[in-house]
């Protein structure tokens, strides 16, 4: 049967395909005008190092052992996300603000052109092939993402230095900005960005948990099932009851795994970056967002990571911005059906 669109006449289709167009291009823009403050707010919030205890200097007196770092006013605003906003907007403004566009716009097309559809033809694949009866091709062919997200480690890595680099960077200088945020050896190489330890290996727990509670879910409340209703096999207590524990739990996990992922990105390989000073100008001399892990010794490892920030800042820094990851995950819990959990970077 003869689709509407093409009984149309000519010049009514192309106004129709515009119109489409435009639809999409709008709102790809206010996509990204509304969510790049949000996310650089939220990286550079769990890449701030903000250190439990005073930093020794051989000059200063003697201080306790459990002297505690004594915060201003700024310093604890700082230390939410909203007055991570503020903070940025105060010292960097809106240029500030929109610092990782560009690799997002990269990375969201290269999502549309190759992940996307992949993924789509293999879930069909699946669901008429080898899963005809039960319709599940979509949870499995989820679990391959998992090696697309491995794909943009090298991405993910440049957009979270782009994100908290306090140098002016410009979007259409990229070999300047290359320079900026990447060692000699990392720019030579840029596949040695998976070298970094703990980063790929962080990347690939956050993705896999959540594609694994989202299966988990499913599969509780009967969704891969066709034709599916309400969890009226479950109690409405333990239904609820399962949902918010496996909100927290996967709440939990995937923050800290977040915060890890931000901290380790930040972590170069050996050989100083070489930029001229004339380059490149800092937003504020006197002032900068976030302060840098860089007087400790590196992070090892995931599990090193885990120990230095425990130690060094308190649990509740691999918590930081929790809220936001739990109402990207809230949608899965709400709607069987729902798209699974889009991490907010």
């Amino acid at each position: 049967m003869t689709s509407t669109i093409s009984m149309l006449p000519d010049s009514i289709q192309v106004k129709h395909t515009i119109q489409v167009v435009a639809a999409i291009l709008v709102s790809t823009v206010a996509y990204f005008v509304v969510s790049t403050p949000l996310v650089g707010a939220l990286v550079r919030l769990r890449a701030d190092y903000r250190p439990r205890r005073r930093v020794q200097l051989p000059t200063d007196a003697p201080a306790p052992a459990d002297a505690d770092v004594i915060m201003t006013a700024d310093q604890e605003r700082r230390g939410s996300y909203f007055g991570m906003l503020e903070r940025i907007r105060r010292i960097e403004g809106w240029a500030g603000l929109y610092k990782g566009i560009m690799p997002s716009i990269i990375q969201g097309v290269l999502s549309i052109v190759l992940v996307v559809p992949s993924l789509v033809t293999l879930a069909l694949l699946l669901d008429r092939v080898l899963f005809p009866q039960t319709h599940v091709g979509r949870v499995y062919a989820s679990f391959c993402a998992v090696f697309f997200v491995l794909l943009f480690v090298p991405l993910e890595v440049m957009k979270t230095r782009i994100i908290t680099t306090p140098y002016r960077l410009r979007a259409f200088e990229p070999m300047v900005a290359l320079r900026a945020i990447l060692s000699p050896s990392e720019r030579a190489q840029p596949l040695r960005l998976y070298l970094l330890p703990g980063v790929a290996a962080a990347t690939f727990l956050e993705a896999f948990i959540a594609l694994a509670v989202n299966a988990l879910w499913l599969f509780l409340t009967g969704a891969q099932r066709p034709n599916h209703g309400p969890p009226e096999s479950l109690a409405r207590a333990a239904y609820y009851t399962i949902a918010f524990a496996l909100l927290a739990l996967t709440t939990g996990a995937l923050t800290s795994l977040d915060v890890l992922r931000v901290r380790l990105s930040l972590q170069r390989l050996p050989s100083e970056t070489t930029v001229a000073s004339e380059e490149l100008a800092v937003y504020s001399a006197t002032e900068e967002v976030l302060e840098v892990r860089v007087e400790q010794p590196p992070y090892t490892s995931l599990r090193n990571a885990i120990r230095s920030i425990v130690a060094e800042e308190g649990k509740h820094a691999l918590l930081r911005g929790w809220w936001i990851t739990a109402l990207s995950l809230l949608p899965m819990f709400l709607v069987p059906w729902a798209p699974m959990y889009l991490p907010p970077w």
